[in-house]
């Protein structure tokens, strides 16, 4: 068996509530054991094993489902989770959040709203002289991607627009300005964040916008960083690399 220790359980426990428990930073703890699972590799084999099949003690609940509790205890136990989560829920405490904020980018991938999505298709009908291509999207909408929104009240940094989807909701896009994939490697934080509308967004997605602090609206609560800005200008707009 190749279960990881059960201190390396911790952090990527914490950021998965993070990531994914929306804007009460809450999950379901039935719903942690199988991405967590995922993360480390294990097998279903490994997922399913009960403590009899190991220690031989009678105990036939998942040795996995045990260890991620141990993780449980052991953030709650450290401040990290709040005391008044509901039954079967898991949430983070104000401590918790803080800590997460700042190491949640080494665990991107537990973000289960992370998805590439396939557009269009170009399908070949001269095989000779032409060839069928793909192209993905990769669309984030992160905690700390909802949070930017929110503080613009989901209006474009740009234009100020926004699109109400309903009586309640508005719709924005959250931009990071050096690109998170590919050679770029920017990173997930607040200052490499913009709010757009999906004009903007396509926009600046294909450089054919240049950026500037003195064009984008801005808010104390979020800051912006000239050199993501700098990146942008210089490497993406007009280049046509998306």
């Amino acid at each position: 068996m190749s279960y990881p220790e059960y201190q390396e359980l911790e952090e990527p426990l914490l950021c998965y509530i993070y990531l994914n428990g929306g804007d009460t930073y809450q999950v379901e703890s039935n719903k942690t054991y199988k991405p967590l699972a995922e993360y480390f590799s294990l097998s279903a084999i490994e997922q399913t094993q009960t403590r009899d099949d190991i220690h031989q003690d009678g105990r036939d609940e998942p040795v996995w489902n045990n260890m991620v509790q141990w993780a449980r205890r052991k953030l709650k136990s450290n401040g990290y989770l709040d005391n008044n989560s509901g039954r079967g829920k898991w949430k983070l405490s104000d401590f918790g959040v803080k800590k997460a904020e700042g190491i949640y980018a080494r665990f991107v991938k537990l973000d289960k709203t992370i998805a590439p999505k396939e557009t269009e298709q170009a399908f070949d009908i001269n095989p000779p002289d032409r060839a069928e291509t793909t192209t993905y999207r990769i669309l984030r909408d992160t905690a700390l991607a909802r949070k930017i929104k929110e503080i613009h009240n989901h209006k474009c940094q740009l234009c100020g627009n926004t699109i109400k989807i309903s009586e309640t909701k508005n719709y924005s896009e959250a931009h990071h300005i050096k690109p998170l994939g590919g050679s770029h490697r920017g990173l997930d934080i607040q200052e490499n964040i913009i709010v757009l509308c999906p004009d903007h967004h396509v926009q600046c997605d294909y450089g054919a916008i240049e950026l500037s602090l003195d064009i984008i609206r801005t808010d104390p609560q979020h800051k912006i960083s000239q050199e993501n800005i700098n990146y942008h200008n210089q490497l993406i707009f007009n280049n046509g690399e998306f």
